[in-house]
């Protein structure tokens, strides 16, 4: 479970992202010529990161309802449910350290014609900021012009939790960290 956002303070965009998993895991800080990445130990894909063109993005995962109540049950065979599709941010972290605006992003997401995990993804430039919701072959584009949070649901694509009975923690975290989010 993850919280994703962003702060504009003094003219300047902040994104940041948190972990909160059900396990405990090891994240890995990765710093190359070109980029600063965050991803858990032993993936190929990171969840936050900037690169040199001040390209920053966080993620969630956004899970179906009846996948979040299989994991908190500790039933393994949900991950069948999601056989052939693509976690985006694998396809962002092979080109993360290219991309250099939100367009060039959206060119790599549409170009591959693939069927996404559910993913919400926050991406800023050094002009703008939006979250991108994808989830199989659709791609929803919200342009943020304000401090924003996120959770692990969606906001436009009708998949997973849609509301707090489907999924409280996510719900629970949007309102908190969004009453905060507020008063800055």
């Amino acid at each position: 479970m993850c919280t994703i956002g962003l702060i504009n303070i003094d003219e300047e965009r902040y994104v940041f992202k948190n972990r909160d998993k059900l396990q405990q895991e090891r994240e890995i800080v990765s710093k190359t010529e070109d980029t600063i990445t965050v991803s858990t130990k032993n993936s190929d894909y990171f969840s936050t990161g900037i690169n040199r063109y001040g390209v920053a993005i966080a993620t969630t995962e956004v899970r179906s309802t009846e996948a979040i109540l299989s994991i908190y049950a500790d039933n393994i065979d949900i991950e069948k449910k999601y056989s052939g599709l693509i976690r985006p941010l694998e396809l962002i972290s092979q080109n993360f350290h290219k991309i250099r605006s939100i367009k060039g992003f959206l060119d790599i997401l549409s170009e591959k014609n693939a069927k996404f995990l559910p993913y919400n993804i926050l991406i800023s430039d050094k002009d703008e900021s939006y979250l991108v919701e994808v989830a199989q072959e659709v791609i929803k584009e919200i342009k943020i012009t304000n401090n924003f949070v996120k959770t692990n649901h969606f906001f436009q694509i009708k998949y997973g939790p849609t509301n707090e009975n489907d999924f409280p923690s996510s719900f629970i975290r949007y309102k908190r960290a969004k009453k905060l989010i507020d008063k800055i």
